[in-house]
């Protein structure tokens, strides 16, 4: 049988290609069940974040939203009365200035909020730091040090790293400055993915598919493994987030194949 290589983040080993997982069967069925629940997640934030792109534009651009208002000098003899009236904010701001409170809004995260998840090519390698260490391996020290020293999932809070990139994208979305949709959209699918690798009640959930790691191999070899099954999982992110932005599943798949599994 013909050997393959493998090398990814300083790893490298060389494994038999006819060589199986020992429970192949239960890692196919846990990347298929985890692949359709990132799908889930990813459509309905993303269906969550479209929504609140249009509140912020319809309340600054469009003709304001509906909201009930009680005011004392309403009141009849029957009681207060519940009148609808319009919150507006482009009476009162002119058109040129929203794109500013735009900035200011992003600007006050990023000074105030903490860190926020890098682009997508420094994702793939923190999630291959975080694989390496979910394997008990030693990382190489340059891809920790290309990373930033990030901490381990266990001692930073990724739900509010992304929550506020995602808090971000609205405000900037929403007052009209410069950002297409796609950007969002795709880190939107990562970060559901790494929100669900990582999370320690999904992985006790998952231990309904047996154990992944196979004792067997060699220390080099189950990190590879590992290193590729998030690797999947991540581009399973970015894929549901192409195709619930722009509503094009096909060109989701070629994205991930493309983009995120090279980068």
């Amino acid at each position: 049988a013909s050997d393959a290589s493998t090398s990814t983040s300083g790893f490298t080993s060389t494994t038999s290609s006819r060589q199986l997982p020992a429970n192949w069967l239960g890692e196919k069925s846990y990347i298929l069940f985890t692949a359709i629940l990132i799908g889930l997640f990813t459509g309905t934030n993303i269906a969550v974040f479209k929504t609140a792109v249009e509140f912020v534009r319809e309340v600054l651009y469009g003709d304001g939203i509906k909201l009930p208002l009680f005011s004392s000098a309403l009141w009849n003899s029957g009681g207060e009365e519940i009148l609808q009236d319009s919150l507006r904010l482009s009476e009162l701001v002119p058109s040129s200035a929203i794109p500013v409170l735009g900035g200011l809004v992003v600007s006050f995260l990023l000074r105030f909020g903490g860190d926020m998840p890098p682009g997508l090519r420094d994702t793939v390698k923190e999630v291959d730091l975080d694989s390496i260490r979910a394997s008990n391996a030693t990382p190489p020290m340059e891809l920790i040090a290309c990373t930033k020293f990030i901490p381990p999932p266990s001692e930073r809070n990724d739900f509010l790293r992304f929550s506020r990139k995602a808090l971000a994208a609205t405000a900037t979305l929403g007052t009209g400055n410069s950002l297409g949709p796609e950007g969002p959209s795709v880190e939107s699918g990562m970060s559901i993915s790494r929100l669900l690798t990582n999370s320690k009640l999904f992985s006790q959930l998952s231990a309904v598919f047996g154990t992944l790691e196979d004792n067997d191999l060699s220390e080099v070899e189950r990190v590879n493994r590992k290193m590729s099954r998030d690797r999947s999982l991540l581009a399973c992110g970015a894929a549901a987030g192409v195709s619930a932005g722009f509503n094009a599943p096909l060109s989701g798949v070629f994205f991930a194949l493309e983009i995120v599994q090279n980068a």
